[in-house]
């Protein structure tokens, strides 16, 4: 593990002294310490930091999930620091093995994501629409191409198959969470935009 010492002493009266959660005043402030450090505008106090990690469905009560980034942290008994935390092994759903494993249901960090975001795909082998707990569209360089990464095909095939997500599935998923490859840059055309705005139905 990486311990990282995350306590930051701050002067009583500035703005920052407040807590992100509860924006209670506090002399003491947490940072994560995976996306965090002693510039970072987001900090927590000692209170708030152990109700992330009783609220988590996490392994064990002194384990969090960083609420920026989702990444895991284990507090220390004092809670003067936080270090980064892993508990790797089998997905139960995606069936890799070695990964980061998130919750006490055994699931990695992307098929939590895929079992808060269940959306319909089709199979570019039997063309039947399937619901998937894993976020398939991460993996598709456009929302009209299928995606790099296989799945089971329980309709026909019976096999692992490239899926693509369903047109009126693709409003669905929050904006944060949209490939960077889906969103157009400045260079590209207005058509590609308005075939852009059409897909995720922000016409």
């Amino acid at each position: 593990f990486e311990e990282v010492s995350c306590t930051w002493q701050l002067e009583m009266g500035d703005e920052s002294v407040k807590c992100c959660i509860c924006l209670d005043v506090s002399e003491n402030l947490l940072f994560m310490p995976c996306c965090g450090s002693e510039t970072s505008s987001i900090k927590y106090c000692d209170g708030c930091v152990k109700l992330i990690c009783a609220a988590d469905n996490t392994p064990k009560d002194t384990v969090g999930v960083c609420p920026i980034c989702k990444k895991s942290f284990q507090m220390e008994f004092k809670v003067t620091s936080l270090k980064t935390f892993e508990v790797r092994g089998r997905c139960v759903m995606c069936c890799q093995g070695n990964k980061v494993l998130v919750s006490t249901d055994n699931l990695c960090e992307n098929c939590l994501l895929g079992k808060a975001h269940p959306y319909r795909y089709t199979c570019d082998r039997c063309g039947r629409t399937q619901v998937i707990p894993h976020p398939m569209w991460r993996y598709q360089s456009s929302p009209d191409q299928f995606g790099s990464a296989t799945w089971a095909c329980h309709q026909q095939c019976n096999d692992y198959t490239h899926w693509k997500i369903l047109s009126e599935d693709i409003s669905k998923i929050p904006s944060s969470l949209l490939p960077n490859t889906w969103i157009p840059t400045q260079s590209d055309t207005e058509s590609s935009l308005a075939a852009v705005r059409d897909m995720i139905g922000k016409n």
